[in-house]
């Protein structure tokens, strides 16, 4: 059964790809209370224990007008958290790239995970 860990359940995007993922096998959702994207150590700690398969991150810090006055937390959750997410996953890692959001989600492989799959929203 593959394993797949979503970083961020609360959101839209991650909400919908929680149901929509189940499907493929178990899915682990965490959000905010579960591991604190701004703590790499824990990031990381959290994706040993958990061993998945597939590595999916659905967070990000979206507010353009809040990211300009404030570039030390957005650099933290949309560049040094997936850059935590990569050292943890070593071999396991996927890239997300959402064309349109909450309808379909592209995920490409990085060695040898298996085929591309397309993700549509239910």
């Amino acid at each position: 059964m593959l394993r797949l860990l979503v970083f961020r359940k609360n959101g839209q995007i991650g909400w919908e790809l929680e149901r929509s993922l189940c499907v493929l096998g178990q899915v682990t959702a965490l959000d905010r209370r579960d591991v604190d994207l701004l703590q790499g150590d824990l990031i990381e700690e959290c994706i040993k224990r958990s061993r998945p398969d597939v590595i999916i991150n659905a967070a990000a810090y979206t507010n353009v007008d809040e990211a300009e006055s404030n570039e030390s937390l957005a650099f933290a959750v949309n560049a040094a958290a997936p850059r935590s997410m990569a050292r943890g996953a070593s071999k396991k890692l996927v890239r997300c790239s959402f064309t349109t959001p909450l309808t379909t989600c592209s995920m490409v492989p990085s060695r040898g995970l298996g085929p591309n799959m397309t993700i549509r929203r239910l």
